[in-house]
């Protein structure tokens, strides 16, 4: 008797392991582009993007993220069914994603910070790299302002920073247990202060950053954002719905009620005068449950938002809020491992 009820609960157990690992996952990428120095693990090359889009048309059912959302909230989505979103809105998302996503008939979601699309500026942390961890030359001891604190370095040997100490480095990520240089020291630091601060502090931050930095050399390019242009390209045809993603980027949890409004509405708005279309879906900055609150989901709601994303990793099911979307970040896995990871993927 007991061995029975053994192999009974061991066929449930089973059976629950396959249904939820059937149940729809959203898919969070961010920019598409040959890797040479990654450190925020932000970049796929196209060739496994293309890998993981033959791999969901063969083995799940590509979804848009809007009905995927609305099905599993009537518990009637597709089993296997994926969604997938880019976040921030670089121009690699039109010019090396879009063509791949047509090529497969899949269709995508892509979250735009509306106001470096206004600006043209690259985004923070891709500037941040540059200053820091590219080739040039900073002074001995570097003193920086960062809100409201003073932040004090010693460089050492790597004050200068040869082209050959930088291509040695580019491995590295902020994944790393540790660091290999003072430089990288200093870029995971920053990128912890800077995250969290008003766009006004992050610009004073890079200024004072941006005014002791000595290039070496023919600079790098810098990934860019989409510009107003681009992003109705983007959205041109029936496969990819542009969402919003705050006008600047910030930590929103970080921010009073009223600025909080401000990005999230302004991003709809600014948007939709892009577009001359609605836009109704959005994705927290960062989106970790410490990045948004109460209060950030109740003022998305209050913009018009019909679904809105976050970066905390899970599946979706029918209790799954719609404003808080659980999503799977995917790094640049070759089509076999990106296979393996989504079929054993159980939060």
């Amino acid at each position: 008797m007991r061995e029975r009820l053994g192999r009974t609960l061991g066929r449930l157990a089973r059976a629950r392991q396959t249904r939820d690992r059937n149940r729809p996952i959203v898919l969070l990428y961010h920019r598409l582009g040959p890797i040479a120095a990654d450190p925020q693990l932000l970049s796929v090359t196209a060739e496994h993007f293309e890998e993981h889009l033959r791999l969901i048309g063969e083995h799940y059912v590509p979804v848009r993220l809007g009905d995927l959302v609305a099905a599993a909230a009537q518990g009637r989505a597709p089993a296997r069914a994926v969604a997938i979103t880019f976040d921030d809105g670089y121009a690699d998302n039109l010019l090396a994603a879009k063509p791949l996503l047509e090529r497969n008939g899949t269709p995508a979601t892509v979250f735009v910070v509306s106001g470096y699309v206004r600006s043209g500026r690259p985004f923070w942390w891709d500037e941040l790299e540059r200053l820091l961890l590219g080739p040039g030359r900073l002074p001995s001891v570097l003193t920086l302002e960062v809100g409201r604190e003073t932040l004090v370095w010693e460089l050492g040997e790597d004050a200068v920073y040869t082209a050959v100490r930088a291509a040695d480095r580019t491995a590295w990520t902020v994944l790393d247990d540790g660091d290999p240089g003072t430089r990288q020291r200093i870029y995971r630091v920053l990128c912890a202060r800077v995250r969290v601060l008003d766009e006004m502090e992050r610009e004073r931050a890079l200024d004072s950053l941006r005014a002791v930095v000595d290039p070496e050399g023919t600079e790098t390019e810098t990934p860019r954002p989409l510009t107003s242009e681009e992003v109705g390209r983007l959205a041109e045809g029936d496969l990819i719905d542009v969402g919003a993603h705050t006008v600047t980027h910030p930590a929103l949890s970080q921010l009073p009620a009223e600025r909080q409004r401000v990005e999230i509405a302004g991003s709809k708005r600014q948007l939709e005068e892009i577009l001359g279309r609605a836009v109704s879906s959005f994705a927290y900055p960062y989106g970790t449950a410490a990045d948004f609150d109460e209060t950030t989901v109740s003022l998305v709601r209050d913009a018009g938002f019909a679904q809105a994303c976050s970066n905390v990793a899970g599946r979706v099911t029918e209790q799954t809020n719609p404003l808080r979307v659980p999503r799977v970040v995917v790094r640049d896995w070759s089509g076999d491992e990106f296979g393996r990871r989504l079929s054993t993927f159980a939060p």
